[in-house]
């Protein structure tokens, strides 16, 4: 696989117009390496996670300005590091690959994919830039998740009425479901009680909210297999998968299922951690270290902020 590096990396930044400064970021940011510790630079971290590894999950806030446009940053560089990197998401389903693919090869307009892919609400602001940078640079984009109609229907009424799905629908779901009743399980629990105020749970709530775990779990395997699926296809790819904290921070959920599903990758977990103070920024608290191989702390801005979406980077 060839390497671009070096003077060809400056070259790359300079002609696509996204030299990174950070004395040009109007947010505060901040990025560490939790294996030793240390405060690193951005370009640090893109170096290693090129260099460590296969396939790179990104933990998001759905909803955080700065965040989306650290997506956007650490895809342009791992593609300016290594051609190999190409990218999927949680935000596009299995069955709208085909046009995901019609997209980006140019058969489909932006009118007609956006009418057909069910883009999340936020798509315009927040998931475009990635996905025209994947079209202008040639990449694949991968659409990882189950269908919602799906996970909605597990959710509902359990994994039994998958199982009696027509074998084509069953293409968009995992072929294998496994819950694991972990320190994941436990989390995933803990955030439902907690959106209900922390009142005491009924029976019949806790069995619901067993359901909501399994269509939840489901995903996990979806996006899971959807990866490995792509990898093993392509040989000698690399992905940057983008998806929701829950997903992958601790190396939990849709990390998790790929590693069983694949022992031999080489996986890293990169959290971004939007904050509401700076003072976090000056140093990473012991308890966050687990929640990836890098974690990155931004300002929190989201979209419903009446601040100006300001360019991170100088042009």
């Amino acid at each position: 696989m060839k390497v671009r590096c070096g003077i060809g990396f400056i070259l790359f930044c300079l002609f696509t117009g996204c030299c990174f400064a950070w004395d040009s970021i109007h947010n505060p940011v901040s990025v560490f390496d939790t294996g030793n510790y240390q405060e690193i630079s951005f370009e640090k971290m893109v170096f290693e996670l090129n260099r460590q590894f296969d396939v790179v999950f990104v933990g998001e806030l759905h909803d955080d300005v700065i965040t989306h446009q650290l997506e956007l940053a650490l895809l342009e560089r791992l593609s300016g590091l290594d051609s190999g990197w190409n990218v999927s998401m949680e935000m596009f389903e299995r069955d709208v690959q085909e046009a995901v693919n019609g997209y980006l090869e140019g058969e489909l307009t932006e009118k007609m994919f956006l009418d057909t892919s069910r883009p999340w609400p936020n798509y315009q602001t927040d998931y475009r830039p990635l996905v025209e940078f994947v079209r202008k640079n040639k990449l694949d984009l991968v659409a990882a998740n189950i269908p919602r109609r799906y996970a909605s229907m597990i959710a509902k009424q359990g994994w039994q009425e998958i199982e009696k799905l027509p074998a084509e629908q069953r293409t968009h779901i995992a072929a294998k479901h496994v819950v694991i009743k972990d320190r994941y399980r436990e989390e995933f629990i803990d955030t439902m009680v907690a959106n209900m105020g922390g009142r005491d749970i009924a029976p019949h709530r806790a069995k619901k909210f067993e359901s909501m775990y399994e269509a939840q779990c489901a995903k996990d395997d979806t996006m899971a297999e959807s990866i490995l699926d792509y990898l093993d296809r392509n040989p000698g790819k690399k992905i940057v998968h983008y998806n929701g904290k829950f997903h992958s921070d601790e190396h939990l959920g849709t990390v998790q299922k790929l590693a069983r599903l694949n022992e031999k990758l080489r996986i890293g977990v990169v959290s971004i951690q939007p904050i509401d103070h700076d003072d976090i920024m000056k140093r990473m608290p012991e308890k966050d270290r687990k929640l990836g191989n890098f974690l990155i702390y931004c300002r929190r801005l989201s979209n419903s902020d009446s601040l100006p979406r300001k360019s991170m980077f100088k042009d």
